[in-house]
């Protein structure tokens, strides 16, 4: 399955990337990712906020491009996660979209 499903995902990808109206919401979405990985580290996994000197870490802001790779890198994921799910689901009876469907009775 991965060897189909991967260069699905890969065109996936590529189509999320040329187009206009993905390519206005990727930036804001990716970046709000990447600051809130930002903060997941600083936070939970207690990372240092200054550097050794005790100056404080500058976080930068991704780039255009960098937000439009990471959003479509996540989307391609997803994607994969989704037939990988629907397979499994499949597997053990019953994949209806994201509905699975129990034939059980309650008596």
């Amino acid at each position: 399955m991965r060897s189909l499903a991967k260069p699905v995902s890969n065109i996936v990808k590529s189509t999320v990337k040329s187009h206009p109206a993905f390519r206005r919401l990727a930036v804001g979405g990716a970046r709000l990712h990447a600051r809130t990985n930002a903060r997941w580290d600083r936070l939970v996994r207690r990372r240092p906020t200054v550097d050794k000197k005790g100056n404080p870490i500058q976080r930068r802001e991704l780039t255009e491009n960098e937000a439009i790779d990471l959003a479509a890198d996540i989307i391609g994921e997803g994607f994969l996660l989704y037939l990988s799910l629907c397979r499994e689901l499949t597997m053990k009876g019953g994949c209806h979209g994201w509905i699975m469907v129990s034939t059980d009775t309650v008596e």
